[in-house]
Order: structure tokens, then C-alpha cells, then sequence
């Protein structure tokens, strides 16, 4: 992966395993599962729900969910995308 730097090896140096592909599996697929399910549940109240309390409060808390989850599906890609990148020496 080119010239070995000294004193910091393990912030340049990255190897894969598949322990850890599988734990990026799994992590993409549950953010994604519960952003999905958040989208859902938010559409749903928008479009059936009641002028309660309780549902603008439920309605609210899915619509902070489900940006938070598409903003961490984009940071997730990114950081993969960022360690396959190939050194630029």
C-alpha cells in the first residue's frame, strides 16, 4: 500500500478482514432497515394520522429519525468509499 510511515502506521496502514465487512454489512443494512421503517411510519401519520398531541409528537420523532438515518447511510458510504481510496503519494 506504498512507503511505510513511521510513528503512525495505524491511522495510513488499513487492512480488511471479512469480520469487518460484515460488521459494515450489518450495521448499513440495520440503519437502513430503521430510516426505511421511520420514512414509513412518518408518511403514514401525515397521511392517517390524528391531530393529537401524542401523534404530532410521534410524527416529529420519525421525521428526526429518518433524516438522521439518511445522513448516516451518506456518512457510512463515504467512509467506506474513503478506505478504498487508493494513496495519493
Amino acid at each position: 500500500m506504498g512507503p511505510e510511515r513511521k510513528g503512525d502506521d495505524m491511522l495510513f496502514r488499513h487492512e480488511r478482514s471479512g469480520n469487518e465487512s460484515q460488521a459494515f454489512t450489518t450495521v448499513f443494512r440495520s440503519v437502513l432497515a430503521l430510516s426505511l421503517v421511520s420514512l414509513a411510519v412518518c408518511i403514514g401519520l401525515a397521511i392517517w394520522g390524528s391531530e393529537g398531541e401524542l401523534a404530532r409528537s410521534l410524527f416529529e420523532t420519525c421525521e428526526t429519525t429518518w433524516k438522521m438515518g439518511f445522513g448516516a447511510i451518506l456518512g457510512l458510504l463515504a467512509g467506506k468509499a474513503t478506505l478504498k481510496a487508493p494513496d495519493a503519494e
